[in-house]
């Protein structure tokens, strides 16, 4: 399975390549400026870089992912997106892996948050990604993403069909039906939203989490620089699928989905059916 990790601004601090190292990685950046940068890296090899010609900025990685899926992926092709600066991947071991729910004595808290932290070897993770491919397919799904935070009170349940996707590191399927929307910065909510619209589903592991830190430096930048995009992205994500998402209590401008369950998925689809045209329209703006 191929990697793809677009990247900018970040040539001497990119570090998920080494995570990867010894798997089918390609680096993607902006423009030839960018290239010369990221390959003066000592451990960035020359061979793994791509140049996609698109506009960085705020909506830069809408744009990557997007030519990524037009030029580098084939039909029917699983793979992975990954962003430029996750430091490891997490993984419960067996045998509470091949567990449905865990539950977890308080006593055992420690034990615990120890437990969901083991770091997952390569080999180990590309056979999880494998697996999690065949399990979306036999349920029509076609997006799976991993656990987004670390608290493992939150990560109890293996398998959920209705959650949100992060965008750090996730597999998806080679469908050129899914459109991407160059004035969203948000671009992990409106691809969950539209897999949520075009099949009803996706998949997600809460036993692996991908290690990374939020709003580094480089990229799209901290947060105090996206905060005014990320206002707006609020904003237009629920005028766009209405009653899907809601604002999040927080001092950052965030989402969280109010469905959480298939059936009231399903009933939230069924709305969106009606003014089907009219939505599609605003998405593709």
């Amino acid at each position: 399975m191929r990697i793809f990790i677009p990247t900018w601004n970040r040539s001497a601090a990119i570090r998920t390549h080494k995570i990867f190292d010894g798997a089918d990685y390609t680096i993607v950046v902006h423009n030839d400026d960018e290239r010369r940068a990221y390959i003066d890296n000592p451990t960035v090899p020359r061979n793994r870089v791509e140049v996609s010609g698109v506009k960085p900025g705020a909506h830069g990685l809408t744009r990557q992912r997007e030519w990524i899926l037009e030029n580098l992926v084939d039909y029917d092709e699983w793979f992975i997106f990954a962003d430029d600066n996750v430091r490891r991947i997490e993984v419960v071991p067996e045998p509470y892996y091949s567990e449905d729910r865990l539950e977890y004595p308080k006593k055992y808290s420690s034990w615990w948050r120890k437990t969901f932290a083991t770091v997952c070897d390569l080999d180990e993770f590309m056979q999880i990604a494998y697996d999690m491919t065949v399990r979306a397919e036999e349920i029509d799904a076609y997006l799976c993403g991993f656990a987004a935070v670390d608290n493992y009170y939150f990560r109890s349940t293996h398998w959920q069909h209705v959650a949100f996707v992060i965008g750090k590191m996730y597999l998806q399927h080679s469908d050129w039906n899914i459109r991407y929307n160059h004035v969203i910065s948000m671009e992990d909510y409106y691809n969950t939203a539209q897999h949520f619209l075009r099949y009803g589903k996706i998949l997600k592991n809460n036993y692996v989490r991908p290690h990374a830190v939020h709003y580094e430096a480089g990229g799209m930048g901290r947060y105090e620089e996206r905060a005014a995009y990320r206002e707006q992205d609020c904003v237009a994500l629920m005028r766009m699928f209405p009653g899907l998402f809601r604002v999040r209590k927080s001092k950052r401008a965030d989402l969280s989905l109010v469905v959480h369950t298939e059936d009231r998925l399903e009933a939230w689809r069924q709305s969106m059916r009606k003014p089907a045209k009219e939505v599609s329209k605003c998405l593709m703006r």
